[in-house]
């Protein structure tokens, strides 16, 4: 399990990678089995109605994936991240140069942190 740096959108964000990182983390914030573990490649959970704590799961399927796919399902939930945040900040039109550089700036930190647990 992995939680996104400290940001400039007072978001949470935990990468989950198993089982065990996604029931801890829950756990951790007072959700402890209220929720299943999403049984899809890769997805994007928000626990509160504010969405700011969210958790990226990827299931072990998704190595399992060609290259080309994986990065696609990435650029996708980090794009539901993304979105999620605009929620939270309140702000549906943010400009164009903040959306790219803050999906980047995500999507290279998932990117990382899958390469670091070799998932990648």
């Amino acid at each position: 399990m992995r939680l996104l740096p400290s940001n400039p959108f007072h978001i949470e964000l935990c990468l989950s990678l198993s089982s065990r990182d996604w029931h801890s983390y829950l756990s951790s914030r007072g959700y402890a089995s209220a929720m299943p573990l999403p049984d899809d490649l890769a997805s994007v959970t928000h626990l509160d109605e504010e969405h700011t704590y969210m958790v990226l799961h990827i299931n072990p399927g998704f190595r399992k994936q060609p290259r080309q796919q994986q990065l696609s399902l990435l650029v996708h939930e980090v794009t539901h991240v993304w979105q999620n945040i605009l929620i939270h900040l309140n702000e549906p039109k943010p400009g164009y140069e903040l959306e790219a550089n803050s999906q980047e700036w995500l999507f290279g930190w998932v990117y990382e942190s899958l390469r670091k647990a070799k998932w990648l």
